[in-house]
């Protein structure tokens, strides 16, 4: 047993290796105590004699590893707030209250100059997270042949086209005083916007960026307006043609004026704009602004202004379902019976992507046809092994089954109020659809009484 003599002698002798341990610590040159630290501790004397100036230099080197994700993600990461957290006196247990030196306040400033640098970098300074959105013009399978689109929609898409193509032709004289840089696609859901988008920027061979209201949203008031500026710092970085698109536009540029609307929403959308202008005066012409949107007429009124070229892409009419359905048709065989002009008839108030649909559901009812002649007309044998030799031929019935399962998408009112919106801000040289939402119903209906005569 330890007397009482002997415990205060322990005592002194801990406290006395404590503060040579300090001493160590602190450079003691040829010290050996130093090198039987723990590592911690060590790090924190290397920290603290390496050079100032240097110390930010090898930051960018620490953190080239990381993906922007990854640096996004550091940007909410407790783990450095809380390597400081570790090294506070008042909240560790590990320090005594006596340890609050220089030395100990210098670490907390370093780990929080380090830790500031990878929020900056993680929000601003890398562009690795918008990779995931990025389409290549090599990656983009959709063209004009491809997608279907009227002659006055291709019309009013041209100049900025032309200004794609030759650029050089954009940045003297008349032309480079009036820059289009931004494109409004609005029109009923289905009606092929986002196809039109990436036939755009396979025509025009440019890389598009896809974005929705969620790459914009944040719940951290001031990382929306930096997203944005990270958006078109990456686009005016970008060498070759650049296509910033935003799909649902209404959703993210809706009117400033309507209620409800956050102090800092607006000044989203005044960073959004502020940026749109930037890329007109500095006389970009590689960087194009096309939204797409259903409901425009909710979109903010400055966001219009900017979209200056602004294109209606309409409900079908019985021409256009026509040429529609050739394009889905083009790889499949159809018997004689088939006629696409009554086919288009019947499909009235379809929409492209409601056509498409229909033609899916035509030919999984020929394929079912091929499977059921196979089994001997009995379902309840057991299925071949082998049916691909079977050519599929697609008749007039199966459009009829495949019509009772594939119905026009609901638009209630929508179509008509883009009309309206179109007649009063659209494009001029482009004529609304001929058809209205209730003349294609008529149209639809009188199909019905051919479909059951026939």
């Amino acid at each position: 047993m330890i007397n009482h003599t002997e415990s205060i002698s322990y005592e002194a002798k801990t406290v006395a290796q404590k503060n040579e341990d300090r001493e160590e610590v602190a450079g003691a040159p040829g010290s050996m105590a130093s090198e039987e630290r723990p590592a911690k501790v060590n790090e924190r004397h290397v920290i603290l004699n390496a050079p100032e100036a240097d110390a930010t230099e090898n930051i960018p080197e620490e953190n080239d590893q990381f993906s922007g994700a990854d640096s996004d993600s550091e940007t909410y990461d407790d783990s450095d707030s809380n390597d400081v957290a570790n090294l506070n006196p008042e909240s560790d247990s590990e320090l005594d209250s006596d340890s609050d030196t220089e030395s100990d306040r210098e670490i907390l400033r370093y780990l929080d100059k380090l830790n500031g640098y990878r929020r900056w970098k993680g929000a601003s300074g890398t562009h690795n997270d918008l990779r995931d959105s990025l389409i290549g013009p090599d990656d983009i399978q959709v063209t004009f042949d491809d997608v279907h689109i009227t002659p006055d929609a291709i019309e009013a898409l041209d100049p900025i086209l032309l200004q794609l193509e030759m650029p050089d032709q954009f940045k003297f004289g008349s032309l480079a005083q009036h820059p289009s840089t931004g494109i409004l696609l609005y029109g009923p859901p289905g009606t092929g916007k986002t196809q039109l988008v990436r036939a755009f920027g396979k025509t025009a061979n440019a890389t598009v960026l896809s974005l929705t209201g969620a790459d914009f949203r944040h719940n951290h008031v001031g990382e929306s307006e930096k997203r944005i500026k990270q958006i078109f710092s990456y686009a005016r970085d970008h060498k070759g043609s650049f296509v910033i698109f935003i799909d649902e536009a209404d959703s993210v540029f809706r009117s400033r004026s309507l209620d409800g609307n956050s102090a800092s929403y607006a000044a989203d959308i005044s960073q959004f704009l502020a940026e749109m202008d930037g890329i007109n005066s500095t006389g970009l012409r590689n960087v194009i602004v096309i939204a797409a949107s259903n409901r425009p007429f909710d979109i903010d009124e400055g966001i219009l202004r900017r979209l200056n070229r602004r294109i209606l892409v309409d409900v079908p009419t019985k021409d256009d379902r026509e040429a529609i359905l050739r394009i889905h048709l083009k790889n499949e065989e159809l018997a004689d019976d088939v006629n696409l002009s009554e086919l288009a008839r019947l499909t009235g108030d379809y929409t492209g992507s409601d056509l498409r649909d229909l033609v899916y559901e035509a030919a999984l009812v020929a394929l079912r046809e091929i499977r059921f002649h196979s089994m001997n007309g009995n379902p309840k044998l057991a299925r071949p092994v082998k049916i691909e030799g079977q050519r599929r031929l697609l008749q007039w019935k199966h459009f009829r089954a495949a019509r009772k399962q594939i119905r026009p998408s609901p638009k209630s009112d929508t179509a008509e109020k883009v009309r309206e919106f179109h007649n009063r801000f659209g494009n001029m040289s482009q004529k609304p659809a001929a058809s209205s939402l209730k003349h294609n119903i008529v149209n639809n209906n009188r199909g019905e009484a051919i479909q059951n005569h026939h």
